[in-house]
């Protein structure tokens, strides 16, 4: 808030607002008001009004817009000229009211089109003011009203975001000109959107800069929406980088504050909490951030060293630990902690024991006396469900499932019962879908005192358990006849036709169900008071297959009891009756005389779709009847329904979030539900963050600092070093080769800070040749270094490089360092020196002159000159050659019977590929040193092995 205080102790608002009160009448309250609008009209019409008396009028105006719930908002815009007096004002107090007012008159159309560009021009004057408060009033302004109009976030926002990037602003400036920029943003995405690609990255990595300081709470607190927003629709790929950045802060929060009570401040606690409501924004935007990395819903570490996944899931437990905190504050932020931090729980492969712990936390808060608590547990346990696979469905199938349908029984909030439903869904198996469903008909059938809309939502999704089950179709299709009998009488038409229509699919087109479903539907149909969808469903099938009920009841009494049924239904199911009764007697045409009195009847039908209806029909009859019963132009009209296209499932979940929709593909009878051995149902896409535009680092977009050369050259000879240095830091490189699986090694980087500030902001990223169709060689990082660098210090940051085929050099990996010095972005981008040559072991390879000749000889019979490269190296690499090939892996062959030539093999290790060897002649020239090398696979990785060779021996400084 802004320092100075404002003197808001305006008597005649005082008064005002009493006698508004004290008004025991409406009519009194609505009379005072009209005389003081006509007070402030006259007075406003004065030349000599002062800043208090302005200040004072607009106060009244704003305060009878709001205790007449805005209802006179057209009789005050008058003092809007006013306000804008007040905007101008060098007094504290009445600029303030005067933002205050157009804060809540600005939404308003009518104030947009008499002051809007007055407004923005006197705001842009404010943001450049040199007075903090000034400044803090205008960005308020923006925060609240900034999304009236995209006109104002076109003309302002570069305005905001200089005061959000400038590192010389106030935190306070910095955090409100963040949500300022957020409410423009969404606003008016097309400032983002139109802007190209290194500009907007600059803007990123500006907003990153929020997070520097990880003491600033309040600042972080005020950037983290902004780059959830970033993450949605921006630069998802860039947000990633900042997720151990993240799980640090909120590592500082949950577990240091917990374990350190002393050292968190007292100002960022609420309820005996440490800072919950940062903790909640950053689970929300890790949530957004790890999402499943496939189409069966499983997630990855993105990346994230693990270090970092170890302080996430040390998060997650020390949340629930929070569970024994007494006090309603308490168990209030605790709550929303838990329930934001528990959905990250099953994204990093947690432990059977801890999934357990969670599950039973949650399951502990079923009985809470809040209904939001209820709901917000059942919804993540259902989340839980879907996204952890079998562990923590089989927990709750074998030690809750009596207490959900307890739940289900005695709850009496719809939004409660349609979470149960969901999570039973969820816990279906092969086993007990039998069980549930037979649970939730009962439950059904002895629910008529409840909510209409409660009964309808049951019967949706009793209808999806069943048809997604793994169960015969003739189980499928009797269950859903008996829930169509359950239906209520006056459901809502659209979810009864969707139940309705998909037995109807089913019977059309599994032809093995049409018999049985067509037997049983009669006894339903023959009840004295069947429900309107056992009334449609049966108009449909019988009309299609009446046929094959001959045996148990003949066509005519069928006819009958359409009949009979016809006048006590709604006017839908008549029209369908209707149909129902000319295809009865396309099967037997010996009803003809009683179907032409029937449509006879309906001629005078006041609904124009059953008068027309009959009309057709008997026509159709009585020109049947003249062309002596021979059907064609029945057969032709009411020809048997063919089967239908492959519809989508009535209600499916998403794998990931257990969130249910009724956009799902339905699975076929093959398709099962999953069993209590099974880790997922079905697979549904998983869900993708959904950006309007994405900014991606990729290999190419990289620009290479210069010197990268010398790095790049020496650690293809050495397996430590320095890699890059400038003024401001120095990077030292360490290779370390798995000596069981030499295709591995692990890359460690140390960071120097050999500047006077300290360099914040710091992030490393690998950045592979290709990461999709087969890749060579796949990253992964095993430690992050730390965000900050002071003076003097250094940090590590090592990534495990695995090479899966070989690969030319030019394709090696880059590092790019991204930091911030002075205020300024800075980067860095280096090429490693790894290849194929990284891989190279000597162990049980050619060690005398007889056996490298006779391995020489044997390779060139088999291969010919495939598998061979040759090349030229400068004769200054002549000078310490054998040891410089001995730095790189290759065993040197001791020999004196060939002058001036050196002999050395290895073995080429690759993870997916094999082995190969190789086997290197150099000879030694005053002009020139050649280089031949043969391997034992007949592709390119002779001329790999070559490039790297050249490229390390090329210059060893």
């Amino acid at each position: 808030m802004p320092s100075k205080p404002m003197n808001n102790s305006m008597r005649g608002l005082q008064l005002f607002i009493a006698d508004l009160k004290s008004a025991q009448l409406q009519q009194t309250q609505q009379k005072r008001i009209q005389s003081e609008l006509v007070n402030i009209k006259t007075n406003f019409g004065t030349s000599g009004l002062n800043g208090y008396q302005r200040k004072k009028y607009i106060a009244k105006l704003v305060y009878i817009y709001i205790t007449t719930n805005t209802a006179k908002v057209g009789e005050v815009l008058f003092g809007l000229e006013q306000c804008l007096v007040l905007l101008k004002s060098s007094v504290y107090s009445e600029k303030a009211i005067g933002y205050q007012a157009l804060e809540l008159l600005m939404h308003h159309k009518e104030a947009q089109e008499s002051v809007l560009f007055p407004v923005i021009e006197q705001v842009k004057l404010d943001l450049t003011s040199a007075d903090t408060d000034t400044v803090a009033l205008a960005l308020n302004f923006l925060g609240i009203a900034g999304g009236c109009s995209r006109t104002v976030g076109n003309q302002l926002f570069y305005d905001v975001f200089k005061i959000l990037k400038s590192p010389l602003a106030p935190s306070l400036l910095r955090s409100k000109a963040a949500l300022a920029f957020l409410m423009l943003v969404r606003k008016s995405p097309e400032v983002l959107t139109d802007q190209d690609d290194a500009t907007l990255a600059e803007w990123v990595r500006c907003i990153f800069a929020l997070l520097d300081d990880e003491k600033n709470y309040g600042l972080i607190l005020a950037g983290v929406p902004l780059i959830e927003y970033f993450a949605r629709h921006v630069a998802y790929d860039q947000c990633i980088k900042l997720v151990p950045k993240l799980i640090q802060i909120l590592y500082s929060c949950v577990v240091v504050a917990k374990d350190n009570p002393n050292e968190f401040p007292e100002e960022y606690r609420f309820a005996k909490m440490p800072n919950p409501w940062l903790v909640s924004n950053i689970s929300k935007l890790l949530n957004v951030l790890i999402t499943p990395s496939d189409s069966h819903g499983r997630f990855t570490s993105l990346n994230i060293d693990q270090q970092s996944l170890g302080r996430l899931r040390l998060c997650v437990t020390k949340v629930i630990e929070f569970n024994g905190i007494q006090g309603t504050l308490s168990n209030a932020t605790q709550h929303a902690i838990l329930f934001t931090l528990i959905n990250l729980a099953c994204k990093l492969d947690p432990t059977a024991d801890a999934l357990n712990n969670s599950v039973a936390v949650l399951t502990s808060l079923l009985g809470s006396k809040d209904t939001n608590i209820r709901y917000l547990t059942l919804d993540a346990l259902t989340k839980m469900s879907f996204s952890s696979g079998g562990r923590v469905k089989d927990t709750l199938r074998k030690d809750y499932l009596p207490r959900l349908l307890q739940i289900l029984q005695e709850e009496r909030d719809a939004s409660i019962v349609c979470k149960v439903l969901d999570l039973l869904y969820a816990l279906a198996s092969e086993e007990n879908v039998e069980y549930i469903v037979e649970q939730l008909l009962h439950f059904l059938a002895s629910s008529t005192k409840r909510p209409l809309s409660i009964r309808n939502d049951l019967c949706v999704k009793v209808a999806a358990l069943i048809e997604n089950s793994s169960k015969s179709p003739e189980w499928v299709a009797l269950s859903l006849l008996k829930l169509l009998s359950l239906t209520p009488v006056e459901s809502n038409s659209t979810k009864g036709d969707m139940i309705c229509q998909r037995v109807c699919y089913l019977v059309v087109n599994e032809e093995r169900l049409r018999k049985v479903t067509c037997m049983n539907l009669v006894n339903y149909l023959l009840a004295p008071a069947p429900s309107t969808c056992i009334l449609k469903a049966s108009a449909f099938i019988f009309g299609e297959y009446a046929n094959l009920l001959l045996e148990n009841i003949s066509i005519g009494d069928l006819f009958n009891v359409f009949a009979e049924k016809y006048f006590q239904s709604d006017n839908t199911t008549r029209a369908m009756i209707l149909t129902t009764l000319i295809k009865l007697y396309r099967f037997n045409p010996a009803i003809g005389s009683a179907a032409i009195k029937f449509y006879q009847l309906e001629l005078t039908s006041l609904d124009l779709e059953l008068q027309t209806r009959a009309y057709q029909y008997l026509k159709i009859i009585q020109l049947d009847k003249l062309k002596k019963h021979d059907m064609k132009l029945l057969d032709t009209i009411f020809s048997e329904m063919p089967p239908f296209p492959r519809k989508k499932a009535l209600f499916a979940p998403d794998n990931a979030t257990g969130e249910f929709s009724e956009d799902s593909e339905l699975p076929s009878f093959t398709d099962n539900i999953p069993s209590s051995k099974s880790n997922s149902r079905a697979p549904t896409p998983a869900p993708t963050p959904p950006p309007s535009r994405n900014i991606k680092t990729t290999y190419t977009s990289v620009t290479l600092s210069d010197g990268w050369e010398s790095g790049f050259k020496r650690m293809l000879l050495h397996q430590q070093g320095v890699f890059y240095k400038n003024s401001l830091l120095k990077v030292l490189y360490r290779i370390i080769q798995n000596p069981s699986q030499p295709s591995i090694s692990i890359v460690s980087l140390t960071t120097v800070n050999n500047a006077e500030l300290p360099i914040t902001g710091f992030y490393p990223e690998v950045i592979p040749f290709r990461t999709s169709g087969n890749p060579s060689y796949i990253t992964n990082v095993t430690e992050m270094s730390n965000f900050t660098i002071e003076p003097g210090q250094r940090t590590n940051f090592s990534f495990e490089l695995q090479t899966r085929y070989s690969f030319p050099v030019i394709e090696a990996p880059i590092v790019t360092f991204n930091f911030r010095y002075g205020g300024h972005n800075r980067d860095i981008g280096l090429k490693l020196g790894y290849g194929i040559t990284s891989t190279i072991s000597s162990k049980d390879n050619v060690s005398t002159m007889a056996q490298f000749i006779q391995r020489w000889k044997t390779i060139s019979d088999a291969l010919g000159h495939h598998g061979e490269a040759q090349d030229v190296l400068d004769p200054e690499s002549s000078t310490q050659l054998e040891v410089n090939l001995q730095r790189m892996g290759f065993a040197i062959v001791e020999q004196e019977s060939v002058p001036h030539t050196v002999f050395a093999t290895g073995i080429v290790h690759t993870k997916s590929s094999g082995n190969f060897g190789c086997l290197l002649k150099l000879m030694i020239t005053d002009s020139a040193v050649k280089l031949t090398c043969k391997t034992t696979s007949d592709g390119s990785l002779a001329q790999e092995l070559v490039e790297c060779v050249v490229q390390a021996f090329h210059s060893t400084t």
